[in-house]
């Protein structure tokens, strides 16, 4: 707003952005937080997404608990100073999510057939009760694959309407 001298139009903009944010906040008012394990995946890799990340502070501000919490709390090598630690199947078990998010980064198609070709060659994916259960969300790439912007309200407002359906 300062480069282009109306901050009166963004000042507008950030009380909207924070009206949405309160309503959702008071809409979960009062319910448990569920557990939930965001995967950050690659077409060649998986990666635990950490409380100190966007997306994990998005998972927060809709109301959810990022199971990587546990991850800083076991000391994980290579935790500090990241927002991401390699996904392990054993923590996802130990954690026992209530959901499981997935981010895609990069070519949509070829994450894609990643993730698919480790849901088809690893059972104890489907071990994971979350999964297992259909409680497992490939989350949109434009609200999540990059920063959204001014569209962060309706990326954590996404994530509250899975954790706490109407």
């Amino acid at each position: 707003g300062e480069l282009t001298e109306r901050t009166d139009l963004t000042e507008k903009m950030i009380e909207k952005m924070e009206g949405e944010l309160k309503e959702e906040s008071e809409r979960r008012d009062g319910r448990a937080a569920p557990k939930v394990l965001l995967i950050f995946g690659t077409s060649e890799s998986f990666l635990m997404v950490l409380p100190t990340s966007l997306a994990g502070d998005f998972l927060r501000l809709a109301g959810g608990k990022n199971v990587a919490d546990e991850a800083a709390i076991q000391k994980i090598p290579g935790i500090k100073g990241t927002s991401f630690v390699p996904f392990s199947l054993e923590f996802a078990h130990q954690t026992d999510p209530d959901h499981v998010f997935f981010i895609i980064h990069g070519q949509k198609e070829k994450v894609e057939a990643h993730l698919q070709k480790a849901l088809d060659n690893n059972d104890a994916w489907l071990a994971i009760p979350a999964i297992r259960e259909g409680r497992f969300t490939v989350l949109p790439q434009p609200l999540f694959g990059i920063n959204p912007g001014i569209r962060s309200p309706e990326a954590i407002k996404f994530i509250g309407q899975l954790l706490y359906p109407e």
